[in-house]
């Protein structure tokens, strides 16, 4: 009886997509819109991604300009990153949001690379899981 394994090939592609999106929101030396997909401001009465509520450019490689597209809206988006716990610094004007990201420590990298190999391992584990089943 030979063995089907389309349901390992999706659960493998499902692990790798969800490895590139957790590894997308590290930072690793220029800031990117990629690095706020986590921040879900509370918008219209439910959780709301960040990317839907605003505009999201690149101002310069440690600053990202939000301009929200209901200035309304701005108080909560600014609640809404300092809530996430990114460890930037938030700026708010008449045009939108600022995000300054700090500079890149040593301590501040061994952080990454702990948080990135443990994202790694995780979905190590996963494959395996998926392999054994």
């Amino acid at each position: 009886m030979a063995y089907d394994f389309s349901t390992l090939k999706n659960n493998i592609k499902e692990t790798e997509e969800w490895l590139t999106r957790e590894l997308s929101g590290v930072r690793t030396g220029r800031a990117t819109p990629a690095l706020l997909d986590g921040v879900k401001p509370e918008a219209y009465g439910s959780r709301t991604p960040l990317r839907e509520l605003s505009a999201i450019s690149v101002e310069n490689a440690r600053t990202l300009r939000i301009v929200p597209w209901d200035m309304s809206l701005l108080k909560t988006i600014e609640k809404g990153l300092i809530d996430a716990d990114l460890g930037v610094g938030v700026a708010t004007d008449d045009q939108g949001i600022r995000a300054s990201f700090p500079e890149l420590t040593s301590e501040r990298r061994t952080q990454l690379l702990k948080i990135a190999s443990e994202r790694v391992e995780k979905a190590k584990l996963t494959l395996r899981s998926h392999r054994t089943d």
